[in-house]
């Protein structure tokens, strides 16, 4: 059968399966546009998608090329297979230095339509897929609707983004609406997301799932702390707490640093990369890691600690739950969401309410510990194993 027509007996295959909810042998073809992959350059760029690739094509049910465009002056990262398409384009602005020009305008809207033009590029020089998926709402979104146009096949995106308010600064909302309508379905990772484009943008409800992000349970789980330690070199007898996110604003670490004055014999190890790097006797560590050795370093600690503003699906969160990682973080709905009753929710600007926290969570040792129970069996909730399950059904259900 002619690649570019269409696939009758396996959308029939597919459809049926999906009804029952089980995952077809037959392989479906999915291409992801993206904005951001892991390469040796930039290892962390995109990895939370890249890991659901993997786990997407584990069983080689489903087939996955990506298409993530390379903006000029950085180099090409040639160290991942055929099925990864690069092409080049201009970026004018990026989501922290967007310059707005007029009333909804801005360079960012001059780069979305760059990345846009960079992916047609390619939908000629590959195979047409079963279905599109696009990885966030802009500039991966509007490349995805044109290419699905072109192929003729479904177009999907998924929101994980921390503020969809965000867009709004630089999109006028009907022109939001319109984009948002024409995909087949909406991927959110929270019911957060969910109420923002029914309420914001008019998205018929019956168009989105919900599906929180997962944690990869083969990589991320418990490890004895002690022997964490020594493998990093961290003192054996310190209260340690650990951060993961970027160095920002948004993410807080500089929060964490000021909660932490005046408290005795507790220390800390950031993980992440950023403007705002957290500096003092009591930082053990500070920088990137790659993303598998997070657990590591995980585990090292006594806690987890992030007072993020904003989230989408909070990937560090989940990550330091499932190894059994107590976990003090914001009173926010994203981060409400996930954790519930398995961990302390804080004012993520109230820096001295966070230092009260903290106080009380080492000085009452049976509450660290039952925090990081109830934080592992919490965390059996949101698998990256089952999330990709679900995805492959919802996908194969559309394709009907």
């Amino acid at each position: 059968m002619n690649k570019s027509s269409p696939k009758p007996l396996q959308k029939t295959l597919t459809g049926a399966l999906a009804v029952h909810g089980e995952c077809s042998s037959v392989s479906m073809e999915v291409t992801f546009i993206t904005s951001g992959y892991p390469s040796r350059m930039n290892p962390a760029s995109g990895v939370f998608l890249k890991n659901l690739i993997e786990e997407l094509t584990r069983n080689q049910t489903v087939q996955a090329t990506v298409v993530v465009p390379i903006p000029w002056g950085k180099p090409l990262p040639k160290e991942y297979l055929p099925n990864i398409f690069q092409p080049r384009f201009f970026s004018f602005s990026n989501y922290s230095s967007s310059t707005v020009l007029k009333k909804n305008f801005s360079t960012f809207r001059w780069t979305c339509a760059s990345f846009s033009r960079a992916v047609s590029k390619i939908l000629k020089k590959k195979d047409r897929p079963d279905i599109v998926y696009a990885h966030f709402l802009f500039p991966a979104g509007s490349a995805a609707l044109q290419a699905a146009a072109h192929w003729k096949v479904p177009c999907v995106v998924a929101l994980g983004e921390s503020s969809l308010a965000y867009y709004e600064q630089h999109f006028n909302r009907e022109l939001l609406k319109r984009t948002v309508s024409q995909f087949d379905g909406i991927l959110a990772v929270s019911n957060a997301i969910k109420k923002y484009c029914v309420d914001h943008w008019n998205v018929d409800e019956k168009k989105i799932i919900v599906i929180p992000n997962g944690v990869n349970t083969r990589i991320f789980y418990p490890r004895d702390r002690i022997s964490m330690r020594k493998k990093l070199g961290l003192p054996e007898e310190r209260c340690i707490i650990a951060f993961a996110g970027h160095f920002n604003e948004r993410k807080g670490p500089l929060r964490v640093l000021k909660a932490m004055e005046r408290l005795q014999n507790l220390s800390a190890v950031f993980l992440g990369a950023g403007d705002q790097i957290p500096l003092g006797h009591s930082v053990l560590f500070q920088g990137s890691v790659p993303h598998e050795q997070v657990p590591e370093w995980l585990c090292a600690a006594d806690l987890f600690v992030l007072p993020t503003l904003a989230e989408g699906s909070p990937n560090a969160i989940l990550e330091a739950m499932a190894c059994g990682l107590p976990v003090i973080s914001s009173d926010i709905p994203s981060v409400r969401e996930v954790l519930e009753d398995a961990g302390i929710l804080v004012d993520p600007r109230n820096v001295l309410e966070l230092r009260t926290t903290l106080q009380k969570v080492f000085f009452e040792k049976d509450l660290l510990k039952r925090l990081g129970t109830l934080a592992l069996e919490k965390s059996s909730e949101f698998t990256l194993q089952s999330r990709a399950q679900k995805i492959e059904s919802w996908l194969r259900g559309l394709l009907t």
